[in-house]
């Protein structure tokens, strides 16, 4: 069999393989959080690539990647089974900051200078020490800043405000194909999506991603970027239709002369203001 030839099939098997031995070690693994794990990536790609283009012997070759790849497999279950044994492979989390003072001791058991650390404050966009009430530098090198409370963003919370729950949108249009169960989770159908695209003129051939939030609205980006979509309406409409409502309960109070249906009207008018006030929340923009 040619040289060449041999090289393709060999790197055929082992990119088919890598596959497997990926899905094998999970997820985690993909990630490469730690040290240990971009480690052992290298060296399994090393020694894939080496046998796929006869710099390693085939039989060897096999023999260190299947050794490698066992001790992986070996050290992923005791990290799970083993919080001695996953702090001693992965390390330890380690406060640099504790109640805004910056811990120098800490920093020096992790080998870190005060300009990495400064470095990496900045890209969780903390400018400034002071800013900073507590500091976590996790296993991976990664840090996590908690902001001191006059430093934090304001929230609906902080002023009383209720606000909907959040939920993920579901997508329900990808590459101009419909995606039949992300309607189905909204308790939507075909039906509804087809009059949701007529509303604004387009047809799902014509969408690379179409997206519908638990209120009901629909956004959709098109293949021709050209083309200008209106902003969905769903809430809009339905917090002008209650305002309608509720202006002519209003006007048919003033121009009965019946003191029952006035008093009738009144009882709406409140049941209408308090069902606005209860979803003032979900009909936010």
């Amino acid at each position: 069999m040619p040289e060449s030839l041999v090289v393709i099939v060999q790197s055929a098997v082992l990119f088919a393989s890598s596959i497997l031995i990926f899905r094998a070690l999970g997820r985690r693994w993909l990630t490469g959080r730690t040290g240990w794990d971009r480690t052992a990536a290298i060296v399994i790609a090393f020694i894939a690539a080496g046998i796929s283009v006869n710099l390693i012997e085939l039989v060897p070759g096999i023999l260190a990647l299947a050794t490698w790849i066992s001790l992986m497999l070996l050290t992923n279950y005791l990290i799970l089974k083993s919080k001695q044994f996953r702090d001693w492979v992965e390390g330890r989390e380690i406060v640099v900051i504790q109640h805004g003072k910056i811990m120098e001791e800490n920093l020096k058991h992790a080998r870190m200078s005060p300009e990495d650390f400064l470095r990496l404050l900045r890209t969780k966009r903390v400018f400034q020490i002071a800013d900073a009430e507590f500091a976590v530098l996790e296993s991976d090198g990664e840090v996590n800043v908690l902001l001191k409370s006059e430093r934090r963003p304001i929230t609906p919370s902080d002023f009383g405000r209720p606000v909907s729950p959040a939920a993920a949108p579901q997508t329900v249009i990808l590459d101009g194909n419909i995606l039949d169960e992300g309607l189905s989770n909204l308790g939507l159908n075909r039906d509804w999506l087809q009059t949701e695209l007529k509303k604004i003129g387009i047809s799902a051939e014509n969408v690379v991603i179409g997206q519908v939030d638990p209120s009901g609205d629909l956004y959709v980006d098109l293949f021709d970027d050209v083309l200008q979509i209106p902003p969905p309406s769903t809430r809009a409409l339905l917090s002008a239709q209650l305002e309608q409502v509720e202006a002519d309960l209003m006007t048919y109070e003033l121009e009965t002369e019946d003191q029952q249906a006035k008093e009738m009207y009144r009882r709406c008018i409140s049941d209408i203001k308090s069902i606005r006030d209860e979803l003032k929340p979900l009909l936010l923009p």
